[in-house]
């Protein structure tokens, strides 16, 4: 059966940024026909050249990508049997929808009309299937959508969609991702890679993760690996819905020093550093104010509005910084210190983890 191997496949910097290190990789692994493997990260963390490395469109600095037994970029465009949405979402403007979901399938095909129902049926766009409406005449929404279901209407061997739900309203965004989710389930002779930015996105579609930060992989697993077992804070930063704090924390006897004062170790804390120092990721409500005792110094900096009710965000001299920001959940009804408040602060210990500083 197909797969894709990434052996230490690299993009490197070019010209003056040479010495900045590469801006992809190295990455190492294997995805298999049948398996979905979603890039997650920020932007510009190097999900879309992943995506064109795949694809065969770039060739590596170093390393190699190949599918089946052959490197892929050496493979005939028209014997790789790739399925490719764009970020751009290309489609031939000339052409109306009908023509264009159904243009990598031959003309006179018994399935041909069928392929290009099913498809457009995924994407949500089959109403646009009726008219003869050119693809320039398309809104962004549209054109998503079209070239959603042209990549999806032929039998590819390797499906890579850069931001499926990109421009997507929620309503028909939560649509598709169900409908594509039971698109990729009957393609056991693929393999599927999918880019996307929404946590959601990724835990509803990927078999696997491939969390990237800044051209780097932070880590590859399951959503429960990446939730429960995260190899560092950077993962939890990144893959978290609502991105925890990162404390500085160095040993101090029996205990850490934090800001604003010391807490007690955990039992299992991992090795620190040759000096000592660590990092505590504090997840969004391990906060309680407290009267005496506890972590001193923390000035209200804002209260937030949200879906859920009220936060209180968080600062310390000790941390200064965006990692360095503690949200409070404040009880519904309660008289919440007003910004500009110095408070002290206790933490949850269910909601900290402990991390050596690298």
């Amino acid at each position: 059966m197909t797969h894709l191997r990434f052996q230490d496949a690299t993009i490197e910097t070019g010209g003056r940024r040479a010495q900045a290190g590469p801006l992809l990789g190295p990455v190492d692994l294997e995805v298999a026909a049948g398996e979905t493997l979603v890039l997650f990260g920020p932007s510009g963390a190097g999900k879309s050249l992943l995506i064109e490395l795949a694809a065969g469109l770039r060739t590596p600095s170093r390393g190699s990508v190949r599918l089946g037994n052959e490197p892929v970029a050496s493979i005939r465009p028209d014997r790789r049997g790739v399925g490719l949405l764009t970020q751009d979402a290309a489609l031939y403007d000339h052409l109306d929808v009908r023509d264009n979901v159904g243009f990598g399938l031959p003309r006179g095909s018994a399935h041909r009309d069928a392929r290009i129902e099913s498809a457009a049926g995924v994407a949500s766009c089959r109403d646009l299937l009726a008219g003869r409406t050119p693809a320039s005449r398309l809104s962004g929404g549209e054109r998503r959508r079209v070239a959603l279901a042209k990549a999806l209407a032929p039998e590819h061997r390797l499906l890579l969609l850069d931001e499926p739900f990109e421009g997507l309203d929620a309503t028909t965004r939560a649509r598709v991702r169900i409908d594509l989710a039971a698109a990729l389930r009957e393609r056991a002779e693929a393999v599927r890679i999918i880019a996307v930015h929404d946590r959601g996105d990724a835990i509803a579609l990927g078999d696997r993760i491939l969390l990237l930060d800044r051209g780097r992989v932070l880590q590859v697993g399951t959503a429960d690996d990446l939730l429960e077992h995260p190899v560092s804070s950077r993962v939890l930063r990144v893959f978290s819905d609502v991105p925890p704090a990162c404390l500085p924390a160095r040993l101090e006897g029996p205990g850490l020093h934090v800001p604003g004062g010391t807490i007690e170790r955990p039992a299992d804390a991992p090795p620190p550093t040759s000096d000592g120092s660590f990092e505590l990721v504090v997840r969004a409500g391990a906060v309680r104010v407290v009267t005496e005792g506890g972590l001193e110094g923390w000035r209200v900096l804002a209260e937030e509005r949200t879906a859920t009710g009220r936060e209180l965000v968080l600062e310390h001299p000790e941390a200064s910084g965006p990692e360095g920001l503690l949200r409070l959940v404040a009880a519904p009804g309660s008289a919440a210190p007003a910004p500009g408040a110095v408070v002290r602060i206790t933490l949850d210990p269910a909601g900290t983890r402990l991390f050596a500083r690298r």
